[in-house]
């Protein structure tokens, strides 16, 4: 799960399309997650209101089996047990 809550800068989109003058080279973080969520069969909400900027979601990883397990849980040592 991530979850997110900033206050907004007041400049953005009613879409939270990105701002910036190159377009070509900025705003897919949102669409990439929301993506990243539905593949996997997660959930993805984004909500800009009151000058707060909320997201919340929840994907539901495969787990490969060890060893790899334990990189994805220990990732300073993952050959060490938790």
């Amino acid at each position: 799960m991530l979850q997110v809550d900033n206050a907004l800068a007041g400049d953005e989109k009613p879409d939270l399309s990105t701002t910036k003058k190159d377009k070509t080279a900025h705003g897919f973080g949102l669409l990439g997650m929301r993506e990243i969520a539905k593949r996997y069969g997660g959930s993805f909400e984004v909500v800009a209101a009151n000058g707060r900027f909320e997201l919340e979601t929840v994907v539901d990883f495969p787990i490969p089996p060890f060893p790899y397990t334990a990189i994805l849980i220990n990732p300073v040592f993952p050959l060490l047990p938790e």
